[in-house]
């Protein structure tokens, strides 16, 4: 079973299984992408997303910091057809699309910071507006 699933199932003994239980996640993370001007084709971008989400969560990152990663990977798949272009700077650092990924993290870090409080007001604002 799922270990945010909400449902208990009781094991042989009758006694319910507490590795089954709803974690109460309820947050909503923005896009790397608030416009469509660098969007170019959307094709692997959810593949790139749970990916990156898999492999840091199984690293040891939160939920929320795995999905920004994801939100991370996401944004590089996507701004061009195929794959992206992954190169290195004159200082040895690797790029993405011309990016450190680092920081592209940091800057989403930055615009989704505030925990979930500001990420609900974020995403009532959005709300708001559609």
């Amino acid at each position: 079973t799922s270990p945010t699933s909400s449902s208990s199932i009781p094991d042989d003994d009758d006694h319910h299984d507490d590795s089954t239980r709803d974690f109460g996640l309820s947050s909503w993370l923005p896009s790397y992408h608030t416009t469509p001007d660098k969007v170019i084709d959307p094709t692997g971008g959810g593949n790139a997303f749970l990916g990156a989400l898999a492999v840091m969560h199984a690293r040891g990152a939160g939920l929320e910091e795995a999905a920004r990663w994801g939100n991370v990977a996401a944004s590089l798949a996507i701004e061009q057809v195929g794959m992206p272009v992954v190169s290195v700077d004159e200082r040895g650092k690797e790029r993405w699309n011309g990016v450190l990924v680092g920081e592209r993290m940091k800057e989403l870090e930055c615009r989704s910071a505030g925990g979930d409080e500001g990420l609900a007001t974020r995403k009532e604002r959005f709300d708001a507006q559609t």
